[in-house]
């Protein structure tokens, strides 16, 4: 239940009397150098007074000075506290903004949707899921490279859920190569709540099975492993004819309006990771710390509108849009409004030949054949070169309205086609098809029957 104003007015004054009326929280309300303030904007890391001297020594590269901050004192400037697990302590950061905080077109708040069980069946495949908003955990690492073998370790896992009315991130800092195993085990504790989905993008690929080695490298397993889904998967079904790749940096700024400023290339995390280890500095680790944010609060972001557009609150991107959501629907079996996204897909100023071929199988797959047979058509006479519709309009002609005069009409023309593209397959396969609806004709010359040619 969300907590009432008084209740975090509360909060607020204990969080400045444990920084020693300095009248900054113990941790910062939003990621420094994010997109994700209350308004859009950049948020702020507050620090008690002592700490922001520390940070700001470290800034300007005086920890190499008699009393100068070690890298538990940089941490702590940057708003790590230190805790003790099951498998020993560790670093670990805790951003909380409101719901209502903003990152670019979304409120954080709005993965609390309805839509949200239909991003979940659709990002981990899956037939059905009754879980709720606040199971979902978006997963984002920074790791040493590339590679998912030995070589290559997470040393930052990032963690996004929903609790209560705030939206928070987790952040676990490997600091010391000795620590991870203890890190580790913090990540998997929270990533193996009952019922939980972890929500990534690329993670299928990446994250996810890094993470795995990691804990099978340490002898270590998933208690129960989660439901693991991954964004990329719908969010190329819906964009990638718009978008040349489909990374999440482009469907940030496509999606949700938002182009990050001086943000850290991902390339770049590691090399300022290593400086950290060699000489602890807040300005090398701040900036990795505020990308993985950032990507936290894209994935939340990207997840709130694919919620919206399951739902139809919000309209897809074009032709192949439609024909997507149609198409998932489709899997779902709400036929009704398949039936609805696939008509509106034909009819978009953008529909091409694929929307309209799928739309027609999907029409000849339910049995309507008016519909099916109305695109077949339309892509005959807009697409010259095409002969799989003309095929489909020959079978249509022959074994359904059993019209042998438009069968052969049909299937002579595509034969024509086929011929001017020289692919001798089709050619023969048509003329095969060709002579058995001539001698169908010859045996019955009843059923010859004249229908108007494509234009």
């Amino acid at each position: 239940m969300a907590r009432s104003l008084w209740e975090r007015l509360q909060r607020l004054e204990a969080s400045v009397r444990r920084a020693g009326g300095s009248g900054a929280p113990d941790h910062p309300a939003h990621p420094a150098g994010t997109a994700a303030g209350p308004a859009g904007g950049a948020g702020t890391t507050h620090v008690p007074d002592a700490a922001a001297a520390a940070l700001a020594d470290a800034a300007h590269g005086k920890d190499a000075k008699p009393g100068a901050p070690d890298a538990a004192a940089v941490l702590r400037a940057l708003g790590f506290v230190r805790e003790q697990g099951a498998a020993g302590w560790y670093w670990v950061r805790r951003l909380r903004c409101d719901r209502l905080t903003a990152h670019g077109c979304v409120r954080l708040g709005e993965v609390d949707h309805p839509g949200l069980v239909k991003v979940v069946q659709a990002a981990a495949r899956v037939g059905a899921w009754s879980g709720r908003p606040e199971d979902v955990f978006f997963y984002d690492t920074e790791s040493t490279g590339l590679g998912t073998g030995a070589g290559t370790f997470p040393f930052l896992h990032g963690v996004g859920y929903l609790a209560e009315d705030e939206w928070v991130m987790e952040q676990w800092l490997v600091a010391d190569y000795a620590e991870e195993p203890a890190v580790l085990q913090a990540v998997r504790e929270r990533l193996c709540a009952p019922g939980a989905v972890v929500m990534t993008f690329n993670g299928k690929a990446f994250d996810w099975p890094l993470l795995q080695s990691r804990l099978r490298l340490y002898r270590m397993d998933f208690a129960g492993e989660p439901l693991q889904a991954d964004l990329m998967h719908p969010c190329r079904r819906l964009w990638r004819k718009q978008l040349e790749k489909v990374s999440l940096g482009r469907l940030e700024t496509h999606v949700l309006g938002l182009t990050r400023q001086g943000d850290l290339p991902g390339r770049e995390a590691p090399a300022r990771y290593f400086a950290f280890l060699t000489a602890p500095r807040a300005e090398d680790l701040e900036p990795v710390l505020a990308h993985n944010a950032a990507d936290l609060c894209a994935l939340a972001g990207l997840a709130a509108v694919l919620a919206r557009l399951y739902t139809g609150e919000q309209p897809p991107d074009g032709a192949h849009g439609y024909a997507a959501l149609g198409a998932w629907h489709a899997e779902w079996r709400e036929h009704e409004v398949a039936d609805r996204c696939y008509r509106a897909a034909v009819h978009a100023p953008d529909a091409d030949w694929r929307v309209r071929w799928l739309a027609s199988l999907y029409f000849k797959r339910q049995g309507q054949w008016s519909a099916a047979c109305a695109v077949w058509a339309e892509m005959a006479d807009r697409h010259p070169w095409t002969v799989a519709p003309l095929v489909e309009l020959a079978k249509f002609a022959e074994h359904h309205a059993r019209d042998l005069a438009a069968a052969r009409r049909w299937t002579a023309l595509a034969l024509e086609r086929a011929a001017a593209r020289h692919d001798r397959s089709a050619v023969d396969e048509l003329r095969h098809r060709l002579a058995r609806i001539e001698r169908k004709l010859a045996a019955a010359p009843d059923m010859l029957h004249s229908v108007p040619s494509v234009r």
